[in-house]
């Protein structure tokens, strides 16, 4: 009934849900699922021919973001799959943020490099009171200088300019040091580069062969930090950042 109520004041056509027509190529629909992280939209409408990609809302599940995503990429046919909810900057109480701008870096990160197709920002109260960021009230329009929130600005620059819809997801080039849940690492490919995002401080093994430099990229700054390429492949975040993304530069076919 949702689909088909979309398509009759879109299109002005009759459809039924099931119906492979024409029509719904015209029309974006995705589905909002409740909240628990490996239960998405894929679960029910992932065969439907409405559904235009599926979404997943992880909230406080931190640490299932990549595997919300990688389970729905599994599936066939392949359907692009956003995070349409997961954990607000600030919540928790109005006096202290639980939620920081380095969590919500790391939903956003994770969500991209394990083959997602978008991510959306929340926020709950600032320290003022403020919020939350999805109610027209309460002078929500603060939050968008949270700290999170302006970050979110670099997300774009990183993906735009590293052309994130070309990328390969590339699990291979962490050797160890992997992480799990909201700390995983996470790495891809293109045809230039490597591309590893350490979700925090530890160090990660990476198989650099072929890595003719490398450099880090701040998500809080958007600035880039050239870097030695160590002798022992292990690599290590700069001590000003909590997170951050490995660059590597590769021969062509490396």
């Amino acid at each position: 009934a949702l689909a088909e109520g979309l398509a009759k004041g879109i299109t002005g056509k009759s459809i039924h849900w099931y119906q492979k027509a024409q029509e719904w190529k015209t029309i974006f629909i995705t589905y909002h699922p409740d909240g628990s992280p490996l239960i998405n939209s894929s679960n029910w409408f992932h065969n439907d021919p409405w559904l235009t990609v599926n979404m997943i809302e992880t909230n406080t599940h931190k640490d299932k973001v990549s595997n919300a995503i990688i389970n729905d990429l599994k599936k066939q046919p392949l359907k692009p799959t956003i995070l349409g909810e997961g954990h607000y900057e600030g919540i928790g109480s109005k006096e202290t943020d639980t939620v920081s701008a380095l969590d919500v870096r790391r939903q956003a990160y994770q969500s991209f490099f394990s083959g997602g197709a978008g991510f959306t920002y929340g926020a709950y109260y600032n320290l003022k009171g403020n919020g939350p960021l999805f109610s027209p009230s309460n002078n929500w329009e603060t939050l968008l200088s949270m700290e999170g929130a302006r970050q979110m600005q670099y997300l774009r620059t990183f993906l735009e300019d590293e052309k994130w819809w070309e990328w390969q997801s590339s699990p291979e080039i962490i050797i160890d040091g992997h992480g799990v849940g909201a700390q995983e690492k996470l790495a891809v490919r293109t045809t230039s580069k490597k591309l590893v995002y350490f979700a925090d401080t530890t160090p990660g093994l990476i198989d650099d062969t072929g890595v003719q430099s490398a450099s880090w990229y701040s998500t809080e700054t958007g600035k880039t930090i050239p870097i030695l390429i160590p002798e022992d492949s292990v690599y290590r975040l700069p001590d000003q950042l909590k997170d951050g993304i490995l660059i590597m530069q590769i021969v062509q076919g490396q």
